[in-house]
């Protein structure tokens, strides 16, 4: 996540919550038939019926979710408290000594960028979003909200996925926002991570967007 720590536009809450799905998700393998699928139901079954199944989450338990961002902003979030609330410790971490007033030099946001697996952008909604396309431009498959500018820009590049939301809301200021369905974001971290050819095929589709844009 690449993004300022300010309530209501940017949503580290959503964002922690899904990630909690994710952590806690099965990882199922059929013994029957080789299918392969993720899972946070209590009894399990695989699609052809099978329950001979071979069920684990312990390689998820190793993944780092980096967060660019200040956790402690004067006007936003605990972000610090927040990762106890969700007993997240050890698994998220911040931009040590980061100031969102002062930004990055270009090198040091790529160095970051090609550290990760992949860009997760959670926010109530975007006019433009920055992030996404510098992550695009390094090539990282990248994951977003069915709302708003992430919509164009990931269902024209193919780069990433989009997690659906459950409604919208407007504000005072006559802006449509949205609520993002944790598990349906929690699911598509899940694609990423357990498909290789699928970050193949969007880190690829990534680059040929970011190539296009050049010429």
């Amino acid at each position: 996540m690449v993004a300022k720590n300010v309530p209501l536009q940017k949503d580290y809450p959503v964002l922690f919550h899904a990630y909690k799905l994710f952590l806690g998700m099965k990882e199922v393998k059929c013994n029957k038939c080789g299918n392969e699928f993720d899972s946070n139901e209590p009894e399990i079954k695989c699609k052809c019926g099978s329950e001979d199944l071979k069920i684990t989450n312990e390689r998820r338990k190793n993944t780092i979710l980096h967060c660019h961002t200040n956790p402690e902003e004067l006007d936003g979030y605990n972000l610090n408290m927040m990762v106890e609330r969700f007993g997240l410790e050890g698994n998220v971490f911040f931009t040590q000594g980061h100031n969102s007033n002062f930004t990055m030099p270009p090198k040091r946001m790529a160095e970051l960028y090609n550290w990760a697996d992949c860009l997760c952008m959670a926010s109530t909604g975007e006019s433009f979003s920055l992030p996404l396309i510098e992550a695009m431009a390094c090539g990282k498959p990248v994951i977003s909200m069915n709302f708003s500018a992430p919509i164009e820009l990931i269902t024209n590049s193919g780069a990433g996925l989009l997690a659906e939301i459950k409604g919208t809301f407007t504000t005072k200021l006559m802006s449509d926002l949205c609520f993002i369905d944790e598990l349906s974001y929690a699911k598509c971290m899940g694609k990423i991570y357990e498909d290789e050819k699928l970050r193949e095929r969007l880190s690829a589709n990534a680059l040929k967007l970011t190539l296009m844009r050049k010429v």
